[in-house]
């Protein structure tokens, strides 16, 4: 072999070498990164869980749960009345919760919990939360607090004429339902 030969032939090995080179670290910088992404998904559904956690909205669904409970035997009296039927039993529900609603002037902490939970959707949709952590913590409860308050929502929706008026969290917590007809 000559020296041309051998200068070549190490010329070669040296650009395939290199090129693996490369992609190794390529590959090890991707993986590193999606890595690091990960954990910032999970620190940043962590601190809407520790935010959840805080006065402000442990205090609000405090409150929303004592008053819900204590107006509880009323909608156990309305949900066993055999007169009613299906759609008037509706129709009762949605006016026990609006005038609940207002009798007990819980419109804020309703309004701040809808918004929090606003923020947990399109922090899931954006990618920025960690869907599964996320879930863990918030989708019971913000199914049953759908469940619970939807009237006073559609109500709100109907006064504000704003027909996507906390949709976002809507769908993600109770998706494939409309709640407001």
């Amino acid at each position: 072999m000559t020296l041309h030969q051998l200068d070549k032939l190490s010329s070669i090995a040296l650009s395939v070498i290199s090129t693996f080179a490369i992609i190794t670290g390529g590959i090890f910088g991707l993986v590193e990164y999606m890595g690091h992404k990960e954990d910032l998904r999970k620190s940043a559904s962590l601190n809407l869980v520790t935010n959840y956690h805080s006065d402000v909205y442990l205090k609000n669904t405090e409150k929303l749960q004592n008053i819900w409970s204590n107006h509880y035997p009323n909608l156990i009296i309305l949900s066993n009345d055999n007169i009613l039927h299906n759609k008037e039993k509706i129709i009762a529900y949605n006016k026990f919760v609006i005038e609940m609603v207002s009798k007990e002037s819980i419109s804020q902490e309703i309004i701040n919990i809808l918004n929090f939970y606003e923020r947990v959707a399109i922090c899931v949709e954006a990618q920025l939360c960690d869907k599964e952590v996320i879930d863990n913590f918030f989708l019971n409860d913000g199914r049953t607090f759908f469940n619970k308050f939807y009237p006073y929502i559609c109500a709100l929706r109907n006064q504000w004429q704003d027909n996507k008026l906390w949709f976002k969290p809507e769908t993600y917590f109770k998706p494939g339902i409309t709640l407001c007809n």
